[in-house]
This record gives structure tokens, sequence and C-alpha cells, in this order.
């Protein structure tokens, strides 16, 4: 069984249509969906993210909006090299290491390099605008 992996701005948001068959796919062999998003984790903004993934029958089974601020990242990433953005990016790759993500679709350029150097045996789909 697959562990999917999604990004919401700029991934979900970008081409639903594509999501909504992959997560049905993904739910029809037994697989799980996580929905890793840098959007704030406040009620609003969950019940916003859930609104807009009910518009489009996009099925998530688990969620995780960003728990840390750049500056609490700063301190709790385990990587002090990294940059500011990639320290504060890094809660996805932590939660990935965390579920066992095997397929991750983010548009993000840190996202996909942090991806390709510290969690290699996640394969990464960057998705772009072709438009």
């Amino acid at each position: 069984m697959i562990n999917l992996g999604l990004d919401f701005d700029d991934t979900i948001t970008r081409i639903p249509d594509f999501f909504r068959l992959l997560t049905n796919a993904v739910k029809q062999e037994g697989g799980t969906v996580h929905l890793v998003t840098s959007r704030p984790d406040t009620e609003m903004v969950r019940d916003l993210t859930r609104r807009e993934l009910e518009l489009h029958h996009i099925h998530v089974d688990k969620f995780y909006f960003f728990a840390h601020t750049l500056e609490e990242m700063a301190d709790l990433c385990p990587y002090q090299e990294l940059d500011p953005d990639k320290k504060w990016l890094w809660q996805k790759i932590e939660y990935c290491m965390k579920y066992d993500i095997d397929v991750f679709f983010d548009d993000n350029d840190k996202v996909t390099e942090l991806f390709s150097e510290f969690l290699p045996q996640t394969t990464v789909f960057k998705t772009i605008d072709n438009g």
C-alpha cells in the first residue's frame, strides 16, 4: 500500500482534477493520502482547506498543517546549516519521515531539494505551471 503525500497550494490547487483521480486510485488500492501543507495550523485554515478539498472531491486521510513558525524552526531543525526557508520547510521532511511517505507532490524547489538530500527514498514530483 502506498503512502501518498501532497502539498496543497500550487500543487492540488493547480491541477485538482488530476489529484482527485490520483487520490481516488490510491484509496481504491488501500493506500493512505496525507496532506502536508505550509498553511498555518489554525481552526479557520483547517476548515477552509477541508472545504476546498470537498469542493474538488479529493479525499485525504491525514492532515499536517505547519505548527511551527520560521523563528521556531530555526532552533528545531536538526540541520542548522540550512537556509532559513529550508529550516522552516523541514517540517514536511520530518512528517514524511515519520509516516514513511512513498510519493510526494510539491511545487517548491526548496522542498524537492530537501527530499533529494535527506529523504531520497521518497519519489518526489514537482508540479509546474504550464500555463
